[in-house]
């Protein structure tokens, strides 16, 4: 099976690595086709996230590399896009919907998965040590998110647990109710292996308990590596299949010259 990823991360925003640099290791693992979906410029400064003035050079850098390599590999233009980016006019191939900054209580805003001892910090300091408000407060966002900018794909749904799971019955009704909410504007969820290259978690997101519901509700799922290091490009991915298959999940879907299609595995 030949693999595809669609959430990368290059120079352009906080990978290591350029974006040639990346196709190039995408070919070495014989993908089919890789997708750059850097972080959108943002309302406020953020050092991951692309500069205002870099958009023209990204999209370009793209077409440069799709054309390059035309004959070993697919190269597609996407951007991840957060609850508080600023969309750019520019014709993307896709868009990820993510969420990694929440409104505190007091009107500014706040990291969800930059550390542990940041998120501790967080929830101490502006959630009066409730996990369960601050993971409230993250899927509302997750859900304004998606009702606002309808993207193509669905990010690390539940990033909010890359640092301890929190399954109890507050938090998973939370969760379960944005999940009902976003799939009524994006049906296609990501299988993010982002946390278990970066040494947080042992199964990709979204959770199991989320995997069930999804996939009892008619959603669909792509396979990415959130990658930021082109070392980890297929990270998991094997595992990620028997993953899906464990929750009856027969397909995945990829994005082609003719759109997103999906393949069985």
């Amino acid at each position: 099976m030949r693999f595809s990823n669609f959430h990368t991360h290059s120079v352009f925003s906080d990978g290591i690595n350029t974006m040639e640099e990346m196709v190039l290791a995408a070919i070495e693992k014989n993908f089919s086709a890789i997708g750059f979906s850097d972080h959108s410029t943002m309302t406020f400064n953020h050092s991951y996230c692309m500069k205002p003035d870099a958009l023209h050079d990204y999209m370009r850098t793209i077409r440069e590399l799709k054309d390059k390599y035309s004959e070993q590999i697919q190269v597609f233009a996407g951007l991840e896009l957060d609850y508080c980016s600023v969309r750019p006019d520019a014709d993307f191939d896709y868009i990820i919907g993510s969420v990694h900054c929440i409104p505190t209580p007091y009107g500014d805003h706040t990291s969800v998965d930059s550390s542990a001892p940041l998120q501790r910090a967080i929830v101490k300091k502006w959630f009066d040590g409730d996990m369960n408000w601050y993971a409230q407060v993250y899927y509302k966002t997750v859900m304004e998110m998606a009702k606002r900018f309808k993207p193509d794909i669905v990010g690390h749904f539940d990033v909010v647990c890359k640092f301890q799971e929190l399954e109890n019955p507050v938090y998973n009704g939370y969760a379960l109710e944005a999940a009902a909410a976003v799939l009524e504007h994006c049906s296609l969820f990501e299988i993010n292996t982002g946390a278990i290259a970066r040494g947080y978690k042992s199964v990709a997101y979204p959770s199991p308990f989320l995997m069930r519901y999804l996939t009892d509700h008619g959603a669909k799922f792509i396979l990415s590596s959130d990658c930021h290091n082109a070392l980890y490009l297929d990270c998991w991915f094997a595992e990620a299949l028997e993953y899906c298959r464990s929750f009856g999940v027969r397909s995945l879907v990829t994005l082609t010259g003719d759109g997103f299609t999906e393949y069985g595995i």
